[in-house]
C-alpha cells in the first residue's frame, strides 16, 4: 500500500514538473496554438441562392433570389470560387444568373441593365458583356411595370453630353423629374442611389444653371 501511493505521488509530481518546462519550450519558441481557418459564409450562400435561382419559375418577384446571388458576385465577401476569376469572367456568371431572374424581378432587370451599359460610350472596349439593345428592352420593361428604378434609369441615361437649344431644355426637364421623385422618398436602396446619381449630375447643374 506504501509503495503504490509513492508511486502515485511519484508520477504527480513528474507531472507538475514537466508541465512547466514544455509551457517554457513553447514561450522561448514564439509558438502558438493554431487558429482554425474561419470560413467564407458567402461560399455556402451563394451554392444555395444560385440553386434557388435556377429552379425559380416566372411568379412575381421570384427571381429576386437570382439578384441576391448575383449580388454576392460584387459584393465585398465575394465566394472564394469566383475570386481568382476576372472581372469579365465575374460579369458573365452574374448576367446568366440576372438574365433568368429578369423574367419576374424588376431588380434582376435593374443590375442586368446596370452591367450591360457598364462602361457608357466606351462600354464595348471596357466591357465585353456590353449589350445597348438588351439594355433597352430591360429598361421597357421596367418602366412599362412602373418600377421606379427603371424611370430613374430612364432619366440618367437619358441626359444629354453635348446639348444645345433643345438639348439643354431636354436636361433640365429630366432633371427637374429625377429630384422630383427623390424629394418624394420611399425608394428602394438601389432607386436612391439612381436618384442620388441625378441630383449630382455635372448635367444637372450645367443645365439649371443654362436656365437662370
Amino acid at each position: 500500500m506504501h509503495f503504490r501511493t509513492t508511486a502515485i505521488i511519484a508520477a504527480l509530481a513528474a507531472f507538475q514538473c514537466a508541465a512547466p518546462i514544455v509551457h517554457a519550450q513553447e514561450t522561448e519558441a514564439g509558438q502558438s496554438a493554431p487558429v482554425a481557418a474561419v470560413a467564407n459564409p458567402s461560399n455556402e450562400l451563394f451554392a444555395k441562392l444560385k440553386a434557388q435561382c435556377n429552379a425559380s419559375g416566372c411568379d412575381q418577384g421570384s427571381g429576386d433570389v437570382c439578384a441576391d446571388a448575383a449580388a454576392l458576385i460584387t459584393g465585398e465577401n465575394m465566394p472564394d470560387a469566383l475570386r481568382e476569376m476576372s472581372k469579365d469572367q465575374q460579369r458573365k456568371i452574374a448576367i446568366r444568373l440576372l438574365e433568368r431572374g429578369a423574367v419576374s424581378s424588376n431588380r434582376a432587370r435593374a443590375m442586368a441593365y446596370d452591367l450591360y451599359i457598364e462602361g457608357g460610350f466606351l462600354g464595348s472596349f471596357s466591357n465585353s458583356s456590353a449589350d445597348p439593345v438588351r439594355a433597352e428592352e430591360l429598361l421597357e420593361l421596367m418602366v412599362k411595370s412602373g418600377f421606379v428604378g427603371g424611370v430613374l434609369r430612364q432619366i440618367r441615361d437619358g441626359l444629354v453630353v453635348f446639348s444645345s437649344g433643345d438639348g439643354t431644355d431636354k436636361n433640365v426637364n429630366l432633371c427637374k423629374k429625377g429630384r422630383a421623385i427623390l424629394a418624394k422618398g420611399g425608394l428602394d436602396e438601389d432607386s436612391l442611389r439612381v436618384a442620388n446619381e441625378i441630383d449630382n449630375a455635372f448635367l444637372c447643374d450645367k443645365a439649371n444653371a443654362a436656365k437662370k
